[in-house]
């Protein structure tokens, strides 16, 4: 029936001396004393309006003296208005009228000795408390949330308590109890002989704007002052020691906050949600700072640390309005989540050397610009920084203990590390934040990701100093929303990743005396058509416009020296490259699947390089480099004056059918023709030792190949996702190594065609064994005679019924395999042709 209950047993008195609860109208009667016949109230009905507790109650024949409210005794009675209580009750237990909101006033009568913890909490309707002459114990917070006491009379006959204008004191006034919240006084003072201020004293005295504290105050206790929002002014005794857990929290109108030096402690949650509170003075000699004890403070900006402090207490500052924090030099321990949502703390500076721990989260939700490490040992703070971006974040560390940091999180996030001893500075303005040192500044990262317009200014001013801005550091404007940008002619190097995955960046002016573009400067800005790189610039870095889709002409300096890997590779619309005069060095894949590139020229001035029908070699021919990807010759056989096809050399091209590469080729680069998808046969050469990684990844029309009998090594992946194989035929004795993924995704049900004396070898080598249709080489000629089946005619071999055939060379290379009814065999030579256990000579 109610919130609590007491623990007594509950079990009907019956006509034995057992004992047991009773009800007689709306009460219910717990028997305290058998021996002396004494009851106290135990329950009420919830319903109850009114009550008037009797003096002696009967039951069973026998007459009860009622001598106390038991705990709870009236617990939710929240339509009780009145009640009347007799000179035989001597206590009023715990949580007796606990959320009584309806009682309006109420008399302790002499009898009563003690009144428990919390036994008129929540009775927000009572406006007048008398208290007679008998009582001597008033238990914690006994008056909490009587928001509308006004009044409070004591006897002028009890001998520990008394009131004055209505306030509640103990008999000799050192310490005050209660200041009736309802009352309509906007100032206060305190009493001179007050030494101490207990809990809830004026907690919700919401009318109060200032109080006045007597100088021998010692003490204010849990509470005190909660809650008294127009509480602006309040001066702290010199003589104070102590202020207990949340005496002012909720303070909304106290702005600032001189703490003596003889306080030795503060609470928790003690200034908590003071949100105006902009000043606060530490005494000098505080060595604690508890949880919560500034707490969502949104106004502190400012705290300056006494140098004895050695405890911060969790969330201790969490969600104020700190800018800059340097910790004292005793600093030992920052609890979990102490500086929490500090929105606007951009600096915090730790002192040398001795251990500091720092917990969880405490710098979470910071606006950590730089970071102060004095001490050459890594404070452990493992999650310190949770959720905190630390990528555009400076770390200053003594210069010895770099590798220490850097091997330590959460100090490895931070994104610049500095020497302690350097004049760098980091700065934001506006949106933007800057690295800058000796009058020059670089743009490391934008706070406004999203603005479709960014402009970078020539120079910035920060603490009346000016900088030049010459640089777009790493990163700076990575994943951002712009369409534009501006950047001044002073920048002269833009950095690693420097415009990274700018999807909408449309069009950007590079500067002329730009020297430097990092690698994936441009990476995947897919909205970029037109770039041109000022002829300062001597290199291309990797993949600086890899994936810029949209990318249509790229204007190339004059004296450009290098291009490294990947630096236009997917640029889909690309149509069209130059390579200057000066250029000596092209990485792998530059072009890869440029699908719209169709042309590679090259300055006939140029020493390295050569182009023919669009095609990229090095001057003298012997390695092919680029064959674009946009290119559409259904085939494409090599000059016996190759020796080398390059890394990537085909990659992505979608059309070739049919490639021939004659046996002056000794090497194929790794991922050569990957992404050939309209790859349907190539011929390898008979030099060739190896089938590099990835060489024919996803050449998914790829119907057989041939293995030369040199090949010792098929690398990883090299024909990874060939689902289209129907055969495979390699010459090799010895098995060549392979591994797990060199034909993943490729049935193993086919015919693996292997010289008849290695069948045995090549099922017990390791991922070879994997094939289960092994069949031996068939060597020389079946059947010389013509055939009605198969005819042939100036190189087209016509197969009306669709007879499966193979077609071999003279040294018993399959070079087709299949049923097609036309057959074009482009090289002049002698073929067999080996069908329905038949083989046929033909040759042209």
């Amino acid at each position: 029936m109610k919130i609590r209950f007491i623990t007594l047993i509950a079990t009907m008195i019956c006509s034995s001396n057992v004992w047991g609860n009773f009800t007689i109208d709306q009460l219910t009667y717990g028997v305290s004393s058998e021996e002396n016949r004494e009851v106290y109230i135990a329950d009420c009905k919830d319903t109850v309006t009114s009550v008037t507790i009797p003096n002696t109650v009967s039951m069973y024949g026998k007459e009860y003296s009622v001598v106390g409210i038991g705990e709870n005794a009236f617990a939710n009675c929240t339509s009780l208005a009145s009640i009347n209580i007799p000179n035989s009750i001597t206590t009023i237990s715990d949580y007796a009228f606990y959320n009584c909101s309806a009682l309006t006033e109420l008399t302790v009568p002499g009898s009563v000795t003690g009144i428990g913890k919390e036994a008129l909490y929540g009775c927000k309707s009572l406006t007048t408390l008398h208290i007679m002459e008998g009582l001597d114990s008033i238990g914690q917070y006994a008056f909490w949330q009587c928001y509308a006491l006004k009044d409070i009379y004591v006897s002028p006959d009890n001998p520990k308590f008394c009131s004055e204008d209505g306030i509640l004191y103990n008999k000799d006034k050192t310490a005050l109890l209660k200041h009736a919240p309802a009352r309509p006084n906007t100032t206060f003072t305190v009493p001179a002989s007050v030494t101490r201020i207990h809990e809830c004293a004026f907690e919700d005295c919401k009318s109060l704007t200032s109080v006045i504290l007597p100088q021998n105050l010692t003490y204010i206790g849990c509470r005190a002052f909660s809650y008294c929002q127009a509480l602006a002014e309040i001066n702290i005794p010199v003589n104070l020691q102590e202020i207990d857990d949340e005496a002012f929290g909720n303070c909304r109108s106290l702005t600032s906050l001189i703490l003596p030096e003889s306080l030795n402690k503060i609470g928790n949650r003690a200034f908590i949600n003071c949100s105006n509170l902009h000043s606060v003075q530490l005494p000098a000699n505080l060595t604690r700072i508890e949880n919560s004890t500034f707490s969502n403070c949104v106004s502190l900006t400012g705290i300056n640390f006494p140098e004895t402090i050695s405890f911060i207490g969790g969330n201790a500052f969490a969600s104020c309005s700190l800018t800059q924090v340097t910790l004292p030099s005793q600093i030992e321990t920052i609890e979990e989540y102490c500086f929490y949502n500090c929105k606007n703390l951009t600096s915090v500076s730790l002192p040398a050397d001795h251990e500091i721990n720092i917990g969880k989260s405490a710098f979470e939700g910071t606006h950590i610009i730089t970071f102060y490490c004095k001490g050459t040992t890594p404070p452990v703070a493992a999650d310190a920084f949770s959720w905190t971006n630390l990528q555009y974040s400076a770390l200053f560390i003594p210069s010895q203990s770099v590798e220490a940091y850097k091997a330590t999180e959460p100090w490895s996030k931070f994104g610049y590390v500095e020497d302690i001893e350097s004049h760098a500075t980091f700065f934001d303005v506006d949106t933007i934040r800057y690295r800058g040192e000796n009058g020059t500044a670089t743009a490391i990262f934008n706070a406004d990701s999203w603005a479709t317009e960014v402009v970078v200014p020539e120079s910035v001013t920060q603490n009346g100093n000016l900088y030049t801005v010459t640089g777009i550091g790493n990163n700076a404007f990575e994943s951002n929303s712009m369409s534009a940008i501006r950047l001044p002619q002073t920048i002269t190097r833009i950095g690693n990743k420097a415009f990274f995955y700018c999807n909408s960046l449309q069009s950007i002016e590079l500067p002329e005396q730009l020297s430097e573009i990092g690698e994936e400067a441009f990476y995947n800005c897919q909205s970029l058509q037109t770039v041109t790189i000022p002829e300062s610039v001597s290199e291309i870095k990797y993949q600086t416009f890899a994936g810029c889709n949209k990318l249509e002409k790229v204007h190339v300096p004059e004296g450009l020296k290098r291009i490294h890997s990947n630096a236009f590779a997917y640029c889909s619309s690309l149509t069209a490259f130059d390579v200057p005069a000066q250029t000596d060095s092209i990485g792998n894949g530059v072009f890869n699947a440029c699908s719209a590139l169709n042309a590679i020229s090259v300055s006939p001035q140029n020493t390295k390089y050569t182009s023919i029908d669009g095609i990229l070699y090095n001057k003298t021919s012997t390695q092919l480099i680029t064959y674009p990807a946009g290119q559409t010759a259904l085939s494409f056989t090599l000059s016996d004056k190759v020796i080398r096809i390059c890394q990537d050399a085909f990659f992505g091209n979608t059309c070739l059918q049919y490639v021939y590469i004659p046996n002056s080729v000794q090497e194929i680069g790794s991922r050569a023709f990957n992404s050939c998808v309209s790859l349907d046969s190539v011929r390898l050469p008979e030099s060739l030792t190896e089938i590099p990684d990835y060489t024919f990844y996803k050449c998914q029309s790829l119907r057989s190949i041939q293995i030369p009998a040199a090949v010792k090594r098929i690398g990883t992946a090299a024909f990874y996702n060939c689902q289209n194989l129907a055969s495979i035929r390699c010459e090799a004795i010895n098995p060549p190594v392979i591994d797990l993924l060199t034909f993943n995704f490729v049935p193993t049900d086919i015919p693996i065609y292997v010289p008849q004396e290695s069948i045995n070898r090549y099922k017990e080598a390791e991922y070879w064994s994997t094939f289960s249709n092994y069949q031996g080489i068939q060597t020389g000629i079946c059947n010389m005679n013509s055939s009605k089946e198969i005819t042939f005619n100036q190189g087209l071999l016509h197969n009306p019924n669709g007879l499966s055939i193979q077609i071999f060379d003279t040294s018993g290379r399959l070079i087709y395999q299949g049923s097609e009814t036309t057959i074009h065999l482009s090289e002049k030579g002698i073929y067999l042709i080996h069908y329905q256990q038949k083989t046929i000579k033909v040759s042209f």
